[in-house]
């Protein structure tokens, strides 16, 4: 029998934040506040369930166009985050690595992504992508540029293919085995469009601010106990882990 393994790879999109703080009787912003420090709880909790890679949602492009003051709190919030947890984070060995489009930022923000990459860029524990201002279409869209921009006349179409897959998984180089939605809603909103094809998707009415390590092991539970086929049979998956066996 397969042992049913954890994820490796968890993504997490973090929704709720503006009804926690309305439940509260507080201000929008509020949960945003409460929502950074969940983060941070769980990408420790993550480190010590040996996750080796967290993806999370931080900001889309289409949360760019809500109200500006929200927007401005949410980019401040996340600057402060950073080089408040930039040294916690490097001594845990988090490699962080930042995902979206950043000509959006000033100069201030862009230094502070720019000096937590390069202090955590060779740890190797767990590694953290926090996707902000980013778009699964827009990576995708990027992705196909890049391999324009190499592709010309004597390239075969296989070749500018292989070029563009390869630049999508330059930034994210692997697939969630895992996806965690909070907030009870269950669409992917524009998130790893293409990283996402055989994960495993986990819905909660949780909202982001209220999520704690007990949400996270019963998702992971959850996870571990679905029958993962990747578009295969039950039997063709038997087969070929035996083949893997025998071969070893």
């Amino acid at each position: 029998m397969q042992k049913k393994r954890s994820p490796k790879h968890l993504a997490i999109i973090m929704d709720g934040n503006g009804r926690w703080a309305r439940q509260q009787g507080m201000d929008r912003v509020r949960g945003h506040t409460q929502g950074a420090e969940v983060a941070i709880a769980t990408i420790e909790a993550c480190v010590t369930r040996e996750i080796s890679e967290l993806t999370l949602y931080a900001l889309s492009v289409e949360n760019m166009n809500r109200d500006q003051r929200e927007v401005s709190f949410i980019i401040k919030l996340f600057v402060e985050t950073l080089l408040k947890e930039k040294t916690r984070l490097h001594e845990n060995g988090i490699r962080v690595n930042i995902l979206g489009e950043r000509k959006a930022f000033d100069s201030g923000v862009l230094q502070v992504i720019n000096e937590v990459e390069h202090l955590t860029a060779k740890n190797k524990k767990l590694k953290l992508n926090i996707a902000f201002n980013y778009s699964g279409r827009w990576q995708i869209k990027e992705a196909f540029f890049r391999a324009i921009e190499t592709h010309d006349e004597s390239t075969c179409a296989i070749q500018a293919y292989d070029a563009f897959e390869k630049s999508l998984g330059k930034v994210i180089t692997s697939d969630p085995d895992l996806l965690i939605r909070t907030g009870g809603e269950m669409r992917l909103s524009n998130f790893m469009l293409w990283h996402l094809a055989y994960t495993e998707l986990f819905f909660t009415e949780v909202l982001w601010p209220s999520f704690s390590e007990e949400t996270l092991d019963h998702a992971i539970q959850v996870f571990k106990s679905r029958d993962r086929r990747f578009g295969q049979i039950k039997d063709d998956v038997y087969i070929e882990t035996k083949k893997k066996i025998t071969a070893t």
